[in-house]
């Protein structure tokens, strides 16, 4: 994504390896775009690069609130132990 490589060449020499710097770096650029701006990078963005985007926020929004409210229980089978174990 042209975006990310953008931030990238910019920051650099900014970053040491830490999850944090990078946070800290897209975090402050995102604050800064308007709404419009951000629906411009959206679709200016390929399909595969929309899907990606939409894996990567639904995954960390569905891990956070499985973290926040907890794992429910299974009804699966197989996903059972088995009582009859050979």
């Amino acid at each position: 994504m042209k975006l990310v490589e953008e931030l990238y060449d910019m920051y650099k020499d900014h970053i040491t390896g830490d999850e944090e710097d990078a946070f800290i770096i897209i975090e402050g650029v995102l604050s800064e775009l308007s709404d419009k701006d951000l629906k411009t990078i959206f679709n200016q963005a390929s399909c595969k690069e929309r899907y990606s985007i939409l894996l990567h926020y639904l995954y960390h929004e569905f891990i956070s609130l499985a973290a926040e409210k907890g794992l429910g229980t299974t009804n699966n089978e197989d996903d059972q132990i088995s009582k009859n174990l050979h």
